[in-house]
C-alpha cells in the first residue's frame, strides 16, 4: 500500500456531518444559481459525501497527498471539496476503493477551484478519458466506492 493510502491520513476538510449538509446544499443551490454554470457534456451523478478519495498532486516542487470528500462524479470529470485551491491545470491523480475491495485510480487536471468559504474549496477536475460509470456505481446508480 502506497504512502497515499494510508487509512491515518486524515480529511482535507473537517466539518461534523450537519456542516457537510448544509456545504453541500449551497453549493448545489449557488450552482443552481449561476446562469450557464453547468457546461458539461456528460451526465453528473451526486456522490454520497462519505465516499472519499486519496488526492495526489504536485504544487511548488512538493508533492501532496490527501483525502478529500466527493461531490459528484461523470464519465469526464469529479467534484471534490479540498482545503486548498488547486490551480487550474495541475494534474492530479485519485486512489479509491470500490465495492469488492479492488482499487480504482483516475488521473486528470484541474479544470475548476472555486473557494466557497474560508479554507473550503470546490475543486473539479477533467479525467485524462472517459471512464466507465458503471466501473464506479451499482445498478441502482449509486456509488460502489467505499468510504476510506
Amino acid at each position: 500500500m502506497s504512502d497515499a493510502l494510508a487509512p491515518q491520513q486524515p480529511l482535507s476538510v473537517k466539518l461534523d456531518p450537519e456542516s457537510w449538509d448544509t456545504l453541500f446544499d449551497n453549493i448545489n443551490l449557488a450552482e443552481q444559481m449561476i446562469p450557464g454554470r453547468e457546461r458539461r457534456e456528460h451526465t453528473r451523478i451526486d456522490y454520497d459525501k462519505s465516499v472519499t478519495l486519496y488526492a495526489e498532486y504536485e504544487q511548488d516542487g512538493v508533492e501532496k497527498k490527501y483525502l478529500v470528500r466527493t461531490r459528484n462524479v461523470s464519465s469526464s470529470g469529479l467534484g471534490f471539496i479540498h482545503n486548498a485551491e488547486l490551480p487550474v491545470g495541475t494534474r492530479a491523480r485519485f486512489t479509491a476503493f470500490n465495492h469488492d475491495g479492488r482499487v480504482c485510480s483516475l488521473e486528470g487536471e484541474s479544470a475548476r477551484a472555486d473557494l466557497i468559504e474560508t479554507d473550503v474549496w470546490d475543486i473539479g477536475i477533467r479525467f485524462d478519458q472517459l471512464i466507465d460509470l458503471s466501473d464506479l456505481m451499482d445498478m441502482d446508480g449509486h456509488p460502489l466506492l467505499q468510504s476510506a
